[in-house]
């Protein structure tokens, strides 16, 4: 194999390693605004490996054709390494703020429909007690 092709799968394997990263704090940042049960976090911890291994699985095949070589696994480190030590913790803080701000929303939204439908129940339920007294009277 070319020296510039291996430069090629090395520079890709660390960018697999910098989405799996993404992946990561995706559920880290779930895991910060809601809270889960147990049995819910060893879902998603498994779900996440599962995830992890078909990424990597996909980019040995796609881009190594099947081979298994050490320093794929190197610049995947490197590319953790990279996502961790740089833009990782500001992903964690716009994601948290941005779920929190989308969270927010969706009840200022869901309360005055929560409202309405208090009132058009109460209605119902005054519409329908006037029917039974005046059926009664007859």
């Amino acid at each position: 194999m070319l020296a510039q092709e291996q430069i090629k799968i090395f520079l890709i394997f660390i960018f697999v390693g910098i989405i799996i990263s993404l992946i990561f704090d995706i559920f880290r940042i779930l895991r910060k605004v809601y809270k889960f049960s147990n049995a819910l976090i060893y879902l998603q911890d498994i779900l996440f490996w599962l995830l992890t291994g078909i990424i990597i699985l996909h980019s040995i095949f796609e881009y190594n054709s099947g081979s298994i070589r050490i320093y794929l696994f190197f610049s995947m480190f490197i590319g953790i390494v990279i996502y961790t030590c740089t833009i990782s913790q500001y992903i964690l803080n716009i994601g948290v703020y941005m779920l929190k701000l989308i969270n927010k929303i969706i009840i200022l939204l869901i309360v005055p429909f929560n409202k309405i439908y208090l009132i058009i129940k109460k209605l119902c339920n005054n519409i329908s007690i006037m029917v039974k007294k005046s059926v009664k009277k007859t």
